[in-house]
């Protein structure tokens, strides 16, 4: 049921091992509770098109963490910091030169829709 959407810029990536990245945002995830670790899936999208405003850095880490409404504000924010520092230290050379800026969004995705078979 936890979705990770981890959307990068390929000018980000450098010597990122991605696998290592999503491995540690499900951990992280996992930690907290309410979350069943068999239902986490954790998925990654290089992006090599892409455009940015006037002012934003050069390119993006953007996470989405899409998980079942119901689950309390501050176990959302607890989340969204766990995912910042799994992504602030898997991403420290990109983040400190200035190439990317980051984004975590946590999404609640409506149980009486979602679908699991």
């Amino acid at each position: 049921m936890p979705h990770l959407k981890l959307d990068v810029s390929s000018n980000a990536l450098g010597q990122v091992d991605v696998s290592e990245v999503l491995t540690k945002l499900v951990a992280e995830l996992c930690r907290h509770e309410t979350i069943d670790p068999a239902s986490v899936k954790a998925y990654f999208r290089e992006q090599s098109v892409w455009a940015m405003g006037k002012g934003a850095r050069p390119g993006f880490i953007h996470l989405e963490v899409a998980v079942l409404d119901g689950r309390p504000l501050e176990l959302k924010q607890a989340i969204a910091q766990g995912m910042r520092g799994v992504l602030e230290r898997c991403f420290a050379r990109s983040i400190a030169e200035g190439l990317v800026g980051l984004t975590i969004e946590i999404r609640d995705m409506d149980r009486a829709t979602y679908v699991k078979a």
